[in-house]
């Protein structure tokens, strides 16, 4: 997990990379993007899960870390 600026933006977002070969090889699976809604709420926004172009899909961050956990970490300590 790193803080990522892939246009050379002003902003950065959260970049992750999942799996037990984390060679240097500039790839990543996931992309978190920082979000403000209409409401002045903060958000984030999963960009590589299908929702790209979709502002419904937005959610805060206990929900993000549940997401994690249920998608990415939790089925690999149990095969341990």
């Amino acid at each position: 997990m790193w803080l990522c600026n892939l246009f050379r933006g002003t902003t950065y977002d959260i970049c992750f990379s999942y799996g037990n070969n984390l060679g240097n090889d500039n790839s990543f699976n996931e992309q978190l993007t920082f979000v403000i809604t209409k409401d002045n709420e903060f958000r984030l926004k999963y960009s590589f899960s299908g929702n790209f172009f979709n502002d419904e899909n937005l959610y805060n961050s206990d929900e993000i870390v549940n997401i994690i956990w249920e998608n990415h970490i939790k089925n690999v300590i149990r095969k341990q």
